[in-house]
């Protein structure tokens, strides 16, 4: 998924990373346990973006419990929140294809719409 985001996005590693971890972990605050843990075990990898790996990821991924945490973090990463809808359906695309609900997927395509 990050290999897909910098090739069609033109973004740094540490943008695909953090772009998709902000919205990772917007999804981790909002959906219940179960669901999220129907999403990482069939999803691999999503795991390590949700601020497992370096301190920067857990700074930037801390408090996200709306789209305006989202918003903040692609901020910080140097990306206009224009880019997060461009992160979207990469990211449902990556989900779909590992296998992820239908259900499941509307409630992420939901939650990350872009605030009317």
């Amino acid at each position: 998924m990050l290999g897909q985001l910098k090739g069609q996005l033109g973004v740094t590693d540490a943008q695909a990373a953090g772009g998709a971890g902000a919205l990772l972990k917007l999804a981790q605050n909002q959906l219940g346990t179960d669901d999220m843990s129907s999403l990482t075990s069939e999803a691999t990898g999503l795991s390590s973006l949700l601020g497992d790996g370096s301190s920067l990821s857990k700074s930037l991924l801390s408090n996200i419990s709306s789209m305006s945490g989202v918003q903040s973090t692609f901020s910080a990463l140097g990306m206009n929140s224009a880019m997060i809808q461009q992160f979207v359906p990469i990211v449902m695309g990556f989900l779909g294809e590992q296998g992820v609900s239908s259900s499941l997927l509307g409630q992420l395509q939901s939650l990350w719409a872009p605030a009317s």
